[in-house]
């Protein structure tokens, strides 16, 4: 008997719901076909199992080596049916955690990349799916990690960033604060002038005269 990886068992890993016993046992019991196994087969089974699932896991880099999950030596010690269901739930755990440590590190890396490309690349007019695409992800799953890295909104954070372009326009260079506002993408001075003093807590013009200020939606 060798098992091959039960869909039902493994898609858990991408869910957010632990693994329980009873669940760990039942997928168990269907490897037996309600036979009476060897344990140490059924062990040796479930270990081979196990390391093609983490195998897999590599493959797809969903992580980035082995290492990163956790490992299967402690199976050997198990010395009974429920024991071993026990330590297979245990494990299962583990190892949705670590995949879930990894997609965070992958996230923080890919969401660094493009506030960096923002920054470098500025335009006024970017927009929430164009960025999601450099990324390659959904609109509404980009949103929701873009808030949770930030800790604002794509909007919010555009506004803040335009501000910021903004003032090193006004600290460098002797345009007219009309002309900066329609470089950062504002048509309407005045409420460009209203954004920027609810950013920085003075008008841009003494901005420009009392010098640099510390925003105050970013440090």
């Amino acid at each position: 008997m060798y098992p091959s990886c039960d869909d039902k068992v493994f898609s858990g890993l991408y869910s957010d719901n632990e693994f329980c016993p009873k669940e760990i046992e039942s997928w168990v019991t269907t490897l037996t076909g309600g036979r009476l196994v060897d344990p140490e087969v059924l062990l040796f089974a479930i270990r081979g199992t196990l390391l093609r699932q983490q195998h897999s896991l590599v493959e797809r880099s969903l992580v980035e080596c082995q290492a990163e999950l956790p490992s299967t030596d402690g199976l050997d010690s198990c010395r009974s049916l429920d024991e071993a269901c026990r330590w297979l739930c245990e494990h299962l755990n583990q190892t949705q955690t670590a995949l879930r440590d990894a997609l965070k590190r992958r996230h923080h890396h890919v969401l660094e990349r493009c506030l960096e490309r923002m920054e470098r690349e500025f335009d006024p007019e970017l927009s929430l799916p164009v960025v999601a695409d450099w990324c390659h992800f959904s609109p509404s799953y980009f949103s929701k990690l873009f808030r949770e890295h930030t800790g604002e909104s794509f909007t919010d954070y555009m506004v803040s960033l335009r501000m910021s372009k903004a003032a090193v326009r006004l600290k460098n260079s002797r345009k007219k604060v009309y002309e900066i506002a329609e470089e950062v993408g504002y048509r309407d001075v005045k409420y460009f002038t209203r954004v920027f003093k609810r950013v920085y807590g003075v008008s841009p013009n003494e901005f420009r005269t009392l010098g640099p200020r510390t925003p105050h939606t970013r440090s």
